[in-house]
């Protein structure tokens, strides 16, 4: 009955992981409608898991769960964004601070391989590549500084930030690869300060596209003042 049980929570960890993907790389896109019983079909599961997969993603603050009405993904909140943003610039301040501190050339060559990974993302027009190759190069900081944990909490509060950067990256690659480059030179210099310019300069981008992206892909975000289960 346990390997049952564990079985179960395996597929639906999967299922979670792949459904928040899909979300995050805008395969399945703000206010779609979401079935339990279509994905058990496409998965070829139980409807068990899914539930506990959409439960998990509902926490994760991506679906919207109704009592006798559709499951959808929830649509954008700029609210939630900037939460997001403020909380991931804190933490991120404070890990590249302590992270150039502890630079060193092992970690520079750790990085630059990341880097040239983006630009062959970048290249071949591989967005999900290259989002995944941004995620390595945050995390190989935090690891450096000697707090991986922090860019844990990173990831758990950036759930709602990943839309918009996904949103953003068919247009600006070469910024992201520049300013990640501006980064690491920063943190070769073992330059605190410079570093922690250089990252605070790099994520207060998203603020100023939130803006352009809402008036490009409106039916993505949440209309202002609206309330849970008011969205479409």
């Amino acid at each position: 009955m346990n390997d049952l049980g564990s079985d179960r929570r395996t597929i639906a960890f999967d299922l979670y992981n792949q459904l928040k993907s899909d979300i995050i790389r805008l395969q399945i896109t703000p206010g779609e409608t979401v079935s339990a019983a279509e994905i058990a079909r496409q998965y070829g599961v139980s409807r068990q898991p899914v539930r506990e997969a959409f439960i998990h993603l509902a926490d994760d603050g991506f679906l919207l769960i109704r009592p006798q009405r559709p499951t959808i993904v929830r649509p954008i909140s700029e609210d939630a964004v900037l939460d997001a943003h403020f909380v991931r610039s804190a933490i991120e301040d404070a890990v590249i601070r302590e992270s150039a501190k502890r630079w060193n050339s092992k970690a520079s060559v750790e990085i630059q391989n990341i880097i040239t990974q983006q630009k062959a993302a970048s290249n071949a027009a591989d967005l999900s590549a290259f989002h995944a190759a941004d995620e390595l190069f945050h995390e190989t900081i935090a690891e450096q500084a000697g707090f991986p944990f922090a860019w844990q909490v990173v990831m758990k509060q950036k759930a709602q930030m990943d839309r918009v950067r996904f949103l953003s990256l068919s247009t600006t690659t070469s910024q992201t690869i520049a300013e990640h480059e501006q980064i690491v030179a920063a943190l070769t210099q073992n330059d605190p300060q410079a570093a922690s310019e250089a990252m605070k300069a790099h994520l207060g981008r998203i603020v100023g596209f939130l803006i352009q992206l809402r008036e490009e892909h409106s039916t993505y975000f949440r209309p202002i003042g609206a309330v849970d289960g008011s969205a479409p």
